[in-house]
């Protein structure tokens, strides 16, 4: 429902010729009124942040998934790039952010804030 609900405001706001950035504000302010929100055991979206040809995702991370699955940090930074590059490059929810050359952010922190890791994509990541 939340991803429809993005997709529709995004497309609201450019079908009538709004500036990009005015519309992935609005976006992150729509978003961010049903945040926090678990995603799974290890993971929370935090808030987000549309504007200046950005939208950034911002998580906090339990890092005892590094434990409970026997994964090093870099490991898990890695299959996240790809797992984010997928969705990203083939999602229908995210075509519009490519068409527009959005750059999405995910950024992850642990749960006292430290920062863990940062991943871009842009259409040129789908090439």
């Amino acid at each position: 429902m939340l991803k429809y609900l993005i997709f529709s405001i995004f497309f609201f706001q450019f079908s009538f010729g709004q500036d990009i950035n005015k519309a992935l504000n609005e976006i992150s302010s729509q978003m961010n009124q049903n945040l926090p929100m678990v995603i799974d055991k290890y993971t929370t979206l935090v808030t987000t942040y549309g504007g200046n040809g950005r939208v950034v995702y911002r998580y906090k991370l339990d890092t005892n998934l590094f434990i409970d699955y026997g994964l090093t940090k870099d490991k898990w930074i890695s299959a996240q790039k790809k797992s984010i590059k997928n969705t990203f490059c083939s999602s229908p929810n995210m075509s519009l952010f490519r068409e527009y050359d959005v750059i999405v952010s995910w950024n992850y922190v642990d749960l006292d804030g430290k920062f863990i890791s940062k991943i871009d994509m842009n259409k040129e990541n789908c090439y």
